[in-house]
């Protein structure tokens, strides 16, 4: 029974995806079409997920750094307290 749900959910994704999703602008695909490149930049349907990604990503970078200068600075405090205490 498992079997036969995961196989009717599969085919039912698999034909009607390209139906949920699509939206004016698909299918130009003319090597001189000025609104090709343009079309992705300015879609939210294109534009959001990819600016989410980024974002993300950012975040991670940064979030990072921001770990290894606390680290680095916890570490330079601890190293002056031992030396502070060998005198």
């Amino acid at each position: 029974m498992i079997r036969f749900n995961l196989t009717l959910v599969s085919l039912i994704a698999l034909f009607s995806s390209s139906q949920l999703y699509a939206h004016p602008g698909h299918g130009n695909e003319v090597a001189n079409n000025p609104h090709g490149l343009l079309h992705y930049l300015t879609e939210p349907v294109h534009f959001m997920p990819v600016a989410a990604i980024g974002v993300i990503v950012l975040l991670f970078v940064t979030g990072r750094k921001f770990l290894q200068r606390f680290r680095n600075r916890q570490q330079a405090v601890i190293i002056s307290r031992e030396i502070e205490k060998e005198k």
